[in-house]
């Protein structure tokens, strides 16, 4: 009597920073693909998780409790991140690669989520953690991807939503190439999926002006204000990071949701 075979089963894949707005959708899209997800957190919610979903309560920094949420994971997405305490992100980082090394053989693969052009924005402590924690995963000896994302359009409307709360809006120089957010999540989920390792960039559809960005949205939102052009980036190390360009990738375009179709959907 003949029977079907049953196909190989995938290993869990862990998620740190899982509860996240990143790490929320590539856990949802991976879930949608039927894949089993673990997600590491300090506090698990109290409310049942969905079908395929555990949580594994663990700690990035005192490193309690990871051996027990590495036990038969096949990959980690390092989603995690702390953009007020880049040092404490580097530890975070380190820790995580020791326990992946100490989880047995194989050891699972790490996808580190990092940032377009950070390693020519050192200046901006964030960014340059994220710098470390990419040289950290990539002399680890694990297999891994770095995998870099432009400014998600949800931060970038955060950003203007606090630059247009006056009757004068400064109008900087720059370019951003903002990219959805969910866009991110389902690019990372399928390379997470496929076993790519080495290093993948995405970006959004468009690379634009800051003062396009910040005109579409007064235009979205209906708001007339004063418009003062700047010629030069003020003193920060982020915004001079926009100044120069350098947080673009155009090669990199995704052709998924636009800037003006995030306005749209955001406004209604």
């Amino acid at each position: 009597m003949n029977s079907t075979p049953t196909p190989p089963t995938q290993p869990p894949l862990l998620v740190t920073g899982g509860t996240g707005q990143l790490g929320r959708l590539v856990v949802a899209e991976l879930l949608r693909q039927q894949i089993e997800v673990r997600v590491l957190t300090r506090r698990p919610p109290t409310d049942l998780p969905p079908l395929g979903l555990t949580y594994a309560v663990g700690d990035l920094i005192t490193g309690v409790g990871l051996a027990e949420a590495l036990r038969g994971v096949g990959t980690v997405i390092h989603a995690a991140h702390d953009p007020s305490d880049p040092v404490q992100d580097v530890s975070a980082t380190r820790n995580l690669l020791q326990a992946c090394r100490d989880s047995g053989s194989p050891p699972p693969a790490v996808l580190y989520v990092s940032i377009v052009g950070a390693a020519r924005a050192t200046a901006f402590g964030y960014y340059a953690g994220k710098v470390r924690g990419e040289a950290l995963v990539q002399s680890s000896g694990l297999p891994h991807l770095i995998f870099r994302a432009t400014q998600f359009q949800e931060f970038v409307a955060e950003v203007l939503g606090g630059l247009t709360r006056w009757p004068l809006v400064p109008l900087l120089p720059g370019q951003l190439q903002p990219v959805a957010a969910a866009d991110v999540a389902a690019v990372l989920a399928d390379h997470a999926l496929r076993g790519t390792r080495g290093e993948v960039e995405v970006a959004g559809p468009q690379v634009l002006t800051l003062p396009e960005l910040t005109r579409t949205w007064l235009a979205a939102h209906h708001q007339r204000k004063l418009l003062l052009p700047l010629p030069f980036s003020p003193p920060h190390p982020f915004l001079q990071a926009i100044g120069r360009g350098v947080l673009t990738a155009p090669l990199a375009a995704y052709p998924g949701r636009t800037w003006a179709n995030f306005l749209r959907e955001s406004t209604r």
